[in-house]
């Protein structure tokens, strides 16, 4: 059982993030403040660390900073949990090591994901995260990939530097700055799937495996990139049978850890779904007033008419629950927001 620490001095939040932990299976343990969080940490060091931005004596950046600086807790992932959504407050975060942040008011259905994500991405760090990354820079010994003589662009914050289904025709370096890319839904939700920062190579799959970009790349702030053509790039990664396979096996793994957050992506999907079907069921089967109707089905028949799996559809009816559009008492349903509803099915 993965141990989490939630730092917060909020009570209500701090209760609802242990009451959604708790139920998925997780040892969660609490701290009120920053320093009685550290000092929880130094005695029972966690798998992953929850905190608040903001909080007095000692706030989030400060505790991540005596986080990182400290040889038994430096490689626990760390998450914060902010109302503040200020650019220069994500970067500084980004920049000390931040694995994900979670803007309050909290779904449940995020958290979640960011907790599997960021220990997923903390069992992949131990075992050399970045594959395809860490085997670019392994090439350089070979080839040039890294020199004054390449071309520079220069990108300002927020600026695209490509889109999604077009043809890539560089492999990108990171000399200075960050760079995030992401995927964005249908109801125009990004969702980051990767943040670059210098050192870091980005752009290689769709490269080397010569397909469109399959999502966006933009600056985060004001950045440099040095630019490898295709021709030489392929030529460097193509230059003898074993480079290839193990490129092949590099990218390989990259792309199984991406799929892993686009799976969250798709969750979207799976609420306008679950919307639809609870709306139908509802002028099928209510009974009661016609401003809360309600009515009986297994959460399994539920899922299998739906056509989801059944975990799936337990977190979207928690979230409707939160959000406060319906109420649970056993296998009734009760609509609480039919408007709302009705809404996320358009």
């Amino acid at each position: 059982m993965k141990h989490i620490l939630v730092i917060e001095d909020d009570e209500n939040l701090r209760k609802r993030l242990v009451e959604i932990l708790t139920f998925a299976k997780y040892k969660v343990d609490i701290a009120s403040d920053g320093k009685s969080g550290i000092k929880f940490a130094l005695n029972t060091p966690p798998d992953l660390i929850i905190s608040d931005t903001e909080m007095p004596q000692l706030d989030g950046f400060g505790v991540l900073h005596l986080v990182s600086k400290n040889e038994k807790l430096k490689d626990i992932p760390f998450i914060f949990v902010t109302p503040n959504k200020d650019i220069e407050e994500i970067r500084r975060a980004l920049r000390m090591g931040v694995c994900d942040f979670i803007s309050s008011p909290i779904s449940e259905t995020d958290i979640l994901y960011s907790v599997e994500r960021c220990l997923q991405k903390n069992k992949v760090s131990e075992a050399n995260a970045r594959h395809a990354n860490r085997f670019l820079h392994t090439l350089t010994d070979n080839v040039t990939f890294i020199s004054d003589e390449r071309e520079v662009r220069t990108f300002r914050g927020k600026e695209f530097i490509y889109a999604k289904n077009t043809r890539p025709s560089y492999l990108y370096y990171v000399k200075k700055g960050t760079v995030k890319t992401y995927q964005t839904n249908e109801d125009g939700k990004k969702y980051i799937t990767d943040i670059y920062s210098e050192g870091d190579f980005f752009g290689y799959a769709s490269l080397f495996l010569e397909y469109p970009y399959t999502e966006n790349a933009e600056a985060l702030e004001p950045c440099e990139l040095l630019l490898v053509p295709k021709d030489e790039f392929l030529k460097a990664v193509h230059f003898n049978e074993k480079t290839t396979k193990d490129f092949i096996t590099h990218i390989a793994k990259d792309l199984s850890e991406r799929d892993e957050q686009l799976l969250h992506l798709a969750y979207n999907s799976v609420r306008k779904r679950v919307a639809d079907t609870l709306m139908m069921m509802c002028h099928k089967f209510s009974v009661g007033n016609s401003t809360n109707p309600k009515f009986k089905i297994s959460r399994t028949d539920l899922a299998q008419t739906i056509g989801i799996a059944k975990e799936s559809l337990i977190r979207a009816l928690a979230d409707f629950k939160a959000e406060k559009l319906i109420d649970m008492d056993g296998k009734i349903i009760i609509i609480l927001a039919p408007e709302k509803l009705n809404k996320m099915t358009n």
